[in-house]
């Protein structure tokens, strides 16, 4: 519509060992207009993450804790402005988290979408 401004597009990768978890969140984003990545590799997290408007849903139960910690302090230095979004069945374990979101499992895709949006469109 003409007069409406356009929020850019989100750009996601979804980092999970579990392939139902994959395949039903990817197809949720990419039918919400979302650019979606995906890997089970946590080390490559960095890499597919875009500069600008990007986030990180992170399930973190689903690798060792000293990876996820690595690859969490990777991505603030080598993508700052990367919201992060982590759903995990152990709040407390990831409750220290600094300046990641912390979801409970499960999640669904639209409240982890909506997250993600408010945190890159705080004004919207």
């Amino acid at each position: 519509m003409r007069g409406q401004r356009q929020s850019p597009t989100v750009s996601v990768v979804v980092v999970s060992d579990n392939a139902e978890t994959i395949d039903g969140l990817q197809r949720y984003l990419r039918d919400a207009g979302v650019t979606t990545r995906v890997t089970r590799v946590v080390e490559r997290t960095c890499e597919l993450v875009a500069s600008a408007r990007g986030a990180v849903i992170l399930f973190p139960d689903d690798f060792p804790e000293t990876k996820v910690r690595a690859m969490l302090a990777a991505l603030k230095r080598l993508r700052p402005s990367a919201v992060q979004v982590l759903v995990t069945s152990d709040l407390q374990r990831f409750a220290g988290t600094r300046d990641a979101l912390i979801l409970a499992k499960p999640a669904w895709g639209s409240t982890i979408l909506d997250a993600i949006r408010a945190r890159l469109d705080p004004a919207e």
